[in-house]
């Protein structure tokens, strides 16, 4: 009786086994969509996040050309939009996201239209995925 006693203490039986198996499974099944569903709102939310911050770069630009040349308002174009910016090819790098401001959008002419684009594997910009997010600023002078 002794020698079966200290047998049944050396391990798990099988059945313990599986069943904990079946639990980490279910487990497994319920939690991996959640976070998929997390992982794809959290990048939506900062796409949303680096539109937003391309507003704020686009008032403050046009706030320091109001204070550079004594207040008087930049014309509005897409060539200002550029050169307020710094813009190369009216995108502006931010890491994870390369925002396109573009001038004069289908909204009206005194809209500055700013589109979130995702980054390719080499850093560049990838139009292939489509815009991630999108807005549009008012040209602060109308």
């Amino acid at each position: 009786m002794n020698r079966k006693q200290e047998q049944r203490k050396g391990g798990f039986t099988l059945i313990e086994l599986i069943t904990v198996l079946v639990i980490l499974g279910i487990l497994a099944a319920v939690i991996t969509p959640k976070y998929f569903d997390l992982r794809d709102s959290a990048r939506q939310k900062a796409a949303d996040a680096a539109v937003a911050e391309g507003i704020a770069r686009f008032n403050l630009a046009y706030a320091q050309q109001l204070l550079a040349n004594d207040g008087a308002a930049p014309t509005a174009s897409q060539t200002t939009v550029d050169d307020m910016l710094d813009l190369t090819n009216s995108r502006v790098d931010l890491g994870d996201y390369w925002l396109e401001y573009t001038f004069g959008t289908v909204s009206g002419d005194d809209q500055v239209q700013i589109d979130a684009y995702g980054e390719d594997e080499n850093g560049n910009i990838d139009t292939t995925t489509g815009v991630l997010a999108s807005n549009n600023a008012t040209w602060p002078e109308n």
